[in-house]
């Protein structure tokens, strides 16, 4: 599946890599959280959340985005949320 939308989105003449970017930026603003922390001095830990219903669209997403930007992608609160 993930070369079918890889191909559909290059097909469509968009690079793959910003598309998944800009993608992530407006399902941060609508469905993420930032939140800052500082574990001690001169430290500061950033952590970008989102939490998303558990359908399998919405795994196959994250998992894109994991791919391109990084980060972790697990089911929570009793498998009715990715995170």
């Amino acid at each position: 599946m993930k070369n079918s939308i890889k191909s559909k989105i290059t097909a469509a003449g968009l690079d793959y890599v910003t598309y998944i970017k800009q993608f992530w930026v407006g399902l941060l603003e609508g469905d993420g959280t930032i939140t800052v922390s500082s574990p001690g001095p001169k430290q500061v830990k950033v952590r970008f959340i989102i939490s998303i219903k558990n359908l399998r669209a919405n795994v196959v997403m994250l998992l894109l985005i994991q791919e391109v930007i990084g980060g972790i992608v697990k089911i929570e609160h009793k498998a009715q949320y990715i995170t």
